[in-house]
């Protein structure tokens, strides 16, 4: 993540994205640069709004994409022998589920039927009993899903609550600061972003980003974000 001023918080959270504990030294408490890095480093859009809101300073946001694109290589070599595996590997990864120590596939504390999964992935159970233990034996593979959970998503209930629903399709979906540049203008069209999920590009064929917002979005908003490079279509509802 860069920014366009040097600080010791831009460098905190770089060194938070890269796994170090730098961020919880340099963290003060009381600054706005470090609840909108805190609350990035914890997965809210918010801070991308409070950043350019408050501080009205240009955001150039590299979320870790290059970082995922490294992981998920990584992830996929162990499985480079067995594309089955990698099949179910990717259906477990898309879908937040954990893998537990006794090699069963959960979402929390619901076991899920490797059958079920089996049959989802388009492969035999047994392929998926395979996946489970080649996960389960690796250090690295069993850290990620022991810790990795889904997260409801309110992109079809938002109506129903009264919410806002924008879907950008991106010119490209690994251009850096997609993000960034849409909620910069849902923020100064004075509306809060609920909820941003972003298809990964590394794992979609046709990557959308979602922005779930407090109110219905105004159609002069929509006409703002279409005329932005990065930005093919929007659609809202």
């Amino acid at each position: 993540m860069v920014i366009n001023r040097r600080n010791g918080f831009a460098q905190a959270f770089f060194e938070k994205a890269c796994g170090t504990n730098f961020f919880r030294k340099s963290l003060i408490k009381n600054s706005v640069f470090a609840q909108a890095f805190f609350e990035k480093a914890c997965g809210t859009a918010l801070a991308v709004q409070r950043f350019l809101i408050k501080c009205n300073k240009k955001l150039y946001i590299r979320e870790l994409g290059l970082n995922f694109v490294c992981m998920w290589q990584t992830l996929l070599k162990k499985f480079e022998k067995y594309p089955a595996q990698a099949k179910v590997l990717k259906l477990l990864f898309e879908r937040g589920f954990q893998v537990n120590e006794e090699g069963k596939v959960t979402s929390g504390g619901i076991e899920i039927a490797h059958t079920q999964l089996a049959k989802e992935a388009g492969v035999d159970r047994r392929v998926v009993d395979a996946t489970t233990k080649t996960i389960i034996s690796d250090e690295l593979l069993s850290t990620i899903f022991k810790n990795v959970h889904s997260i409801p998503f309110l992109r079809d209930v938002a109506p129903s609550l009264g919410l806002g629903v924008i879907i950008i399709i991106p010119e490209d979906a690994s251009h850096v600061g997609i993000l960034a540049e849409v909620a910069g203008l849902i923020a100064e069209s004075n509306v809060s972003i609920r909820q941003a999920v972003s298809d990964d590009p590394y794992l979609t064929d046709n990557p959308r980003l979602t922005i779930i917002t407090d109110k219905k979005v105004p159609g002069e908003l929509v006409d703002k974000i279409l005329k932005l490079p990065s930005v093919k279509g929007v659609s809202i509802y």
